[in-house]
């Protein structure tokens, strides 16, 4: 190691040798494009399975298909940006990776927090879900929740520690089980629907009003399809993009891949055309829904709720309770697995965070570190880190806040806030992420336009254009909502700890 000090940002480096590098590199193995594209699509089969269709679709069907339109444009966009930015950067480190080449180890740092704290909240709530599925599939008292949680992790932490293999086999089963419940159930419902239910009036005099003898004058299709006007499509778009997103874990496998700059560019199309197609297909199917069905059911999902209106299923019915639990639990298991992968990998890159104050978590030696995180079977060769002791922590953290789902009956109240201002402010992390991934990509492109780019779009500055203007729009929607004032105080008092730890180990 020289003993050469380098001061850049303010911030002083050591530079090391060759070997310091060779030490901290994760062995590459086998991963060809298939158990990438699996890995990341798990995680997108979220949206399809178990998103945020009842706060989208109550917005009325027009603004449900222009917000979709919109997203589909903005995740392939973002598609062709990573392409050239994680193949001009392969290595791990996810989004905060770009970021930093550009702009310095501040902001970086900065967005690496953003992605730990989306990764803890979107991790926890589908963990939560899951959890909560399977209790009701059991027939237990939801005490025993907490049970759940231990199970799954302990599976999570176990298939990739004993047998690794036997984790992207996981994947494989659950991409399958994925693809296959949308096309089961969507297919045959297309030649069934009906957009002019939503402009039939006891629909909508029932879903505004509760009260379908009330006389209005009857909605016409226009009226029909954009209810709430241009509003409802700006209240789509923040939910939808957490519907969209997770196109982000396959940077993560740079480093694990034989092949990533071959390989990790077609798992990313794959995995996005493969997904919006899915999407479109619940998206046409949502008119199928029967009238009223917003009033009575907080969280609704089309591709089971209008599949039971096709073949006739009671939804009072125990067959539709156990096919509601197992359909959302395949989709929440998915997630899950996913999520708990690209947050080991992040936590990984970012192996230095200590913010928080269970320290004595770090007693995972390098041995175990190795099997941890190892994509096959080798020895992974790094030293000193302590990601698998955060671990727990971060996952620990976001289960604490979703656990007050578990103690609402008592406590309620402003706990019960916060719990709802967690996804709105996923959504905020979200467009603070991908915002600054597209400004790193107009910014490298103009200061290193000659730096080698095995994947080079024409279409890459447009691209990042549309990527910033809908994370741009999307954040000042947020902002601008009164609805979202507690998820904007959660958000912006975690970064300001951030900057904070950032400041003291500079």
């Amino acid at each position: 190691m020289s003993a050469m000090v380098v001061k850049n940002f303010g911030v002083q480096y050591e530079e090391k040798d060759k070997k310091y590098f060779e030490a901290r590199t994760l062995t590459h193995s086998n991963l060809g494009p298939w158990q990438m594209f699996s890995v990341t699509f798990v995680c997108l089969a979220s949206g399809l399975g178990c998103g945020w269709w009842g706060n989208t679709s109550a917005n009325g069907w027009g603004s449900m298909i222009t917000a979709t339109a919109i997203m589909s444009i903005w995740q392939i966009s973002v598609a062709v940006i990573l392409s050239e930015l994680m193949t001009m950067l392969p290595f791990i480190g996810g989004l905060a990776t770009y970021t930093r080449a550009a702009f310095g180890p501040y902001v970086g740092y900065m967005i690496g927090q953003c992605e730990l704290a989306e990764y803890t909240i979107f991790l926890a709530g589908n963990l939560n879900g899951l959890a909560s599925s399977l209790n009701l599939l059991a027939g237990w008292n939801q005490k025993f929740i907490p049970i759940w949680w231990f199970i799954i992790m302990t599976f999570c932490f176990g298939v990739q520690v004993v047998k690794n293999k036997i984790f992207f086999m996981c994947f494989a089963f659950l991409c399958f089980c994925g693809i296959t419940i949308v096309l089961a159930f969507t297919l045959p419902q297309i030649s069934v629907v009906n957009s002019g239910k939503w402009a039939q009036r006891d629909f909508f005099d029932e879903m505004f009003n509760g009260n379908s003898t009330i006389a209005a004058v009857p909605y016409n299709q226009m009226d029909a399809m954009f209810p709430l006007g241009f509003a409802g499509i700006i209240h789509s778009i923040p939910y939808m993009m957490g519907d969209f997103q997770g196109l982000e874990i396959i940077p993560l496998m740079a480093e694990e891949s034989a092949n990533f700059i071959r390989d990790g560019p077609k798992a990313m199309f794959g995995t996005s055309f493969l997904f919006i197609t899915l999407y479109w297909l619940l998206v046409l199917v949502v008119p199928s829904v029967p009238p009223g069905l917003f009033v009575e059911m907080e969280y609704w999902y089309p591709m089971i709720n209008t599949f039971s209106g096709y073949i006739g299923l009671d939804e009072e019915s125990s067959s539709f309770f156990a096919m509601e639990n197992w359909v959302t639990a395949v989709y929440q298991a998915s997630t899950t697995l996913s999520l708990f992968y690209a947050f080991s990998r992040l936590c990984f890159a970012v192996k230095e965070i200590n913010l928080y104050l269970f320290n004595s978590l770090n007693f995972f030696s390098s041995r175990v570190l190795a099997l941890f995180l190892s994509a096959g079977c080798t020895e992974l060769k790094c030293r000193g880190t302590r990601c698998l002791g955060v671990l727990p922590v971060w996952l620990f953290d976001g289960s604490l806040f979703h656990s007050y789902s578990y103690f609402e009956p008592s406590v309620g109240g402003s706990l019960a806030d916060i719990t709802s201002a967690l996804g709105p402010a996923g959504f905020l992390y979200l467009t603070l992420m991908y915002g600054s991934t597209a400004i790193s990509f107009l910014y490298l492109r103009y200061k290193f336009p000659d730096f080698k780019r095995p994947i080079k779009s024409m279409f890459g500055i447009p691209c990042a254009v549309v990527v910033l203007a809908v994370c741009g729009f999307t954040f000042v929607s947020i902002l601008l909502n009164p609805d979202h004032n507690v998820a904007v105080a959660i958000v912006a008092g975690k970064l300001v700890i951030g900057l904070i730890h950032m400041w003291f180990h500079r």
